[in-house]
């Protein structure tokens, strides 16, 4: 499990496409059960 404070960092680098983050963390897509590269998503998802 993750702080919430490395939630919200890694959003934001989801938001903001930070290269630096790439290859740190997946997302997974709840509704399609499809994991991506954060550079991958449009339009964003809301945070949880």
């Amino acid at each position: 499990m993750i702080s919430e404070e490395m939630k919200h960092m890694y959003y934001q680098a989801l938001i903001d496409k930070k290269s630096e983050y790439e290859g740190l963390f997946y997302v997974g897509v709840k509704t399609t059960g499809v994991f991506v590269d954060q550079h991958v998503l449009q339009p964003y998802p809301a945070a949880a």
